[in-house]
C-alpha cells in the first residue's frame, strides 16, 4: 500500500503540527510507474508483472488498461509512505 501525505497551504511550519490530506492506493513503485507510463502513452501495450500477498490482488482495480499478473506470495504486502511538501 502507499499513503500520501500532501501538506495542506504554502507554509510548512517545522517542528510544528501541519495540516495534510493522505491517500491510500494499492501499488507500489513498479504499479506506479505502470499508471504514469499509461497516463503519458495511452497506445502503449503494459504488462505489469508483480507479487501479492496470498488472496489478495488489490492493486489489479487500479491498473486500468493494463494487463495484470500476480506471484503469490506468504505473508503480508509491504507498505510504503511518502510525505510531499510541494
Amino acid at each position: 500500500m502507499d499513503t500520501t501525505s500532501r501538506i495542506i497551504g504554502s507554509l510548512v511550519r517545522h517542528g510544528r503540527t501541519n495540516r495534510a490530506k493522505s491517500s491510500i492506493l494499492p501499488g507500489g513503485v513498479a504499479a506506479n510507474i505502470a499508471r504514469a507510463v499509461r497516463c503519458h502513452r495511452a497506445n502503449l501495450k503494459i504488462i505489469f508483472i508483480g507479487a501479492a500477498a496470498t488472496g489478495s490482488s488489490d492493486v489489479a482495480p487500479t491498473l486500468r488498461d493494463i494487463d495484470v499478473a500476480f506471484a503469490q506470495l506468504d505473508g503480508s504486502p509491504p507498505s510504503y509512505n511518502a510525505i510531499l511538501d510541494q
